[in-house]
């Protein structure tokens, strides 16, 4: 922490153990309401009459200043969580420790789950040996808590962290040079996945990370399709496991974002052919990458192509795929907005094949706004519809390398989730 060899060498008063309890419980109630005011005032009147400079306050007992509650929190925690980065400044300034509560979770694990971006960058700036991969008691560390949180301007600032490098050294999913991405292109970072579910046959993924800072609110759309979530890993599985439904059938998958359900059906099974489909420019760009990445070093001849699909704009449809041409229809996590149902299902009743036409869908979220509607609305329409959960055996590490810290990084959710698998089936007489 800055200032700490000044600190080393300033002799601290002496308190009783009644008088520290009493300045540490309220020292945790500042940091949480944001009181710096009422927090130094306490503080001062810890020290003897006079002393109040900044040199005075390093004069504070280190129990008083890392008190801990019963969870093991401290004031940095509290002032974390609830983004008082004033607060935080001066707890760090005075001698804050940067430690682990006693479920693991460091104050970066807080500001990082409560999307604290200011707090987030005080501690990578100021706290030396902070560290991004530090995990948690459920192996859960910063950086995978800012996959998780949505942001990418979070993510970008631990990302950039100098802790974040040793991830790049250990991971075996590394993307080979060729993968780089320049500043210009507005990536953070890629991440060239090789996927391997069990067999002889692996299949290679990018998912990429946008600064957000250089983006307008349409484009921030594009990184979630940018990503590899846990929910295309499952539809992926079930693909493989359901592959006799897919012998000479014309596949479609819907927001595809990374595309990895779509070649794992190229991959694993025998369809007449494959289409793939997204619309956002970045997300499009970058499955066409995938699908180019993976015919280039595979001997299979298979039909497979990319599409851009607007589920509202029915002149973007191809006609291949059209007016009950596609037999079998794959989706993963595609209902976020009761705005998109309706064209959703139009999109669905379309495509799908009248007789026997099958839908396997996958979420991890049935409370999503819009989820009930449009289970109903497919139904509604004529089509059959089943549930199950995902076994456990979709839940295993699919990556080639079983690098745990890169598959608690990537797809850490998958454990915390129960994954829902939904087939509708048309049948129209």
């Amino acid at each position: 922490i800055c200032n700490q060899n000044m600190a080393d060498e300033i002799e601290t008063v002496t308190l009783s153990e009644e008088d520290v309890q009493t300045a540490g419980k309220e020292l945790l109630e500042c940091s949480r309401y944001g009181e710096l005011k009422e927090l130094k005032e306490m503080l001062q009147s810890c020290l003897p009459e006079g002393e109040a400079n900044f040199g005075a306050w390093h004069r504070i007992p280190a129990s008083i200043i890392n008190f801990k509650d019963l969870q093991g929190s401290t004031g940095a925690h509290r002032a974390c969580a609830n983004g008082h980065v004033d607060v935080l400044s001066f707890l760090l300034e005075i001698g804050a420790e940067h430690a682990q509560n006693d479920n693991g979770n460091t104050p970066l694990h807080w500001a990082v789950q409560n999307k604290q971006k200011e707090a987030i960058k005080i501690l990578c700036e100021k706290v030396t040996d902070l560290d991004v991969l530090v995990q948690n008691r459920d192996g859960k560390s910063s950086l995978t808590y800012g996959f998780d949180a949505g942001d990418t301007d979070i993510l970008k600032i631990l990302l950039e962290h100098k802790s974040a490098e040793a991830l790049q050294k250990k991971s075996q999913n590394e993307p080979d040079s060729e993968d780089a991405v320049s500043e210009k292109d507005e990536q953070v970072q890629t991440f060239l996945h090789e996927i391997n579910f069990g067999t002889d046959k692996s299949i290679l993924c990018r998912e990429i990370g946008f600064n957000s800072g250089q983006l307008d609110e349409q484009d921030n759309l594009e990184t979630t399709g940018a990503v590899i979530w846990a929910a295309s890993l499952i539809l992926s599985r079930w693909v493989i496991e359901l592959k006799h439904i897919f012998a000479d059938k014309l596949v479609v998958e819907l927001g595809a974002g990374c595309g990895l359900p779509g070649l794992t059906a190229c991959r694993f099974t025998d369809a007449s052919r494959i289409v793939i489909t997204d619309l956002m420019s970045k997300t499009f760009e970058n499955l066409q990458y995938n699908v180019d990445k993976n015919l280039q070093r595979s001997s299979s001849k298979r039909p497979i192509d990319v599409h851009a699909l607007d589920w509202c704009d029915e002149a973007s449809w191809p006609s291949s795929i059209c007016n009950g041409h596609t037999q079998i229809l794959i989706g993963s996590d595609l209902v976020y907005s009761l705005d998109l149902v309706a064209p959703l299902i139009n999109t669905i009743l379309n495509l799908l094949d009248k007789k026997g036409g099958t839908f396997l869908y996958v979420t991890m979220d049935t409370s999503r706004a819009g989820f009930k509607e449009f289970c109903e609305g497919l139904q509604q329409a004529g089509l059959s519809m089943s549930k199950k959960i995902a076994p456990k055996e979709f839940l295993l590490n699919p990556l080639k390398s079983q690098d745990k810290v890169a598959f608690d990084l990537h797809f850490g959710e998958i454990h915390e989730r129960t994954f829902h698998m939904y087939t509708f089936v048309r049948n129209e007489a």
